[in-house]
């Protein structure tokens, strides 16, 4: 019994290496940029106000509108609603510029690309 008990003991246990945890950007604030339609090249204003409580106010160019925003794993996710039918932006999160697509998910006929600087 003490030859187990020793061999016990004199085991050494390998601990798997920790990752190192990755904190994402807060991304509350004033983004804006450009947004085209097609892949064509971005060059319509584009402006976001991220706020709390997963809150946006979007302005396009034309009109402002309040959606929601969140955030997908590593991707910043935002929609909003025009004339009924549901835009929604995906960028890969970044915590000074992002780059993306937008599509409107309701008709899946427009769709397009975008990108946003931090102000």
């Amino acid at each position: 019994m003490l030859i187990a008990t020793s061999t016990l003991l004199s085991c050494k246990k390998e601990s798997a290496p920790q990752q190192p945890t990755q904190t994402l950007p807060d991304m509350k604030g004033t983004w804006t940029g450009k947004w085209g339609d097609n892949f064509d090249t971005p060059v319509k204003t584009y402006r976001l106000q991220v706020k709390t409580e997963n809150v946006v106010d979007i302005n396009n160019g034309f009109a402002d509108y309040v959606g929601t925003w969140r955030i997908d794993g590593y991707t910043f996710v935002a929609s909003y609603v025009i004339s009924g039918q549901t835009l929604t932006l995906k960028a890969a999160i970044d915590k000074a510029h992002m780059e993306g697509i937008w599509r409107n998910t309701t008709t899946n006929e427009y769709k397009g690309t975008f990108y946003l600087d931090k102000q």
